[in-house]
């Protein structure tokens, strides 16, 4: 009878074994479903920060497309108004150079008209220069051609 018990017991632990490993495969087969679960949730989620992170890339995108084209208009405008600047500039020059030149040749011509007028007064060559801030030798020049042009 001992061994009858024996043998019971022997079947009863490993039936307790099998149950113990039954329910050890069980709570991992739940484990494995909840992580499963979780995995799901957590790509879930997921796909859900990285449709909104693209949505807010394009809306930025564009708005840098549509300030980029602003300041390309406005590059535009700059650059026209530059030339207008560069032009208006070289035009002002070139006024600037006849004005300097007809007044050059105003005073030029104003001098020696002074020269003749004091030298048909009767000052000397040399009062005439010290008068009029000239050198004697352009003073000299001038009575001398007026001379032969009055001569000819």
């Amino acid at each position: 009878m001992l061994a009858f018990f024996s043998i019971i017991l022997s079947l009863l632990a490993i039936v307790i074994v099998l149950l113990f490993f039954r329910r050890v495969r069980k709570e991992r087969e739940m484990s494995v479903d909840n992580l499963s679960n979780r995995v799901s949730g957590l790509l879930s989620e997921f796909n859900a920060v990285s449709s909104n992170n693209i949505e807010m890339l394009e809306e930025k995108t564009e708005e840098l497309r549509r300030v980029i084209e602003l300041a390309d208009l406005k590059i535009d405008k700059l650059n026209k108004l530059i030339d207008r600047v560069q032009g208006t500039r070289k035009k002002l020059k070139h006024e600037t150079e006849q004005a300097e030149k007809q007044s050059y040749n105003s005073a030029r011509r104003s001098c020696r008209e002074k020269v003749l007028e004091m030298s048909e007064m009767g000052y000397t060559v040399d009062e005439i220069a010290e008068e009029l801030g000239l050198k004697q030798g352009e003073v000299d020049v001038i009575i001398r051609f007026n001379r032969s042009r009055t001569s000819n």
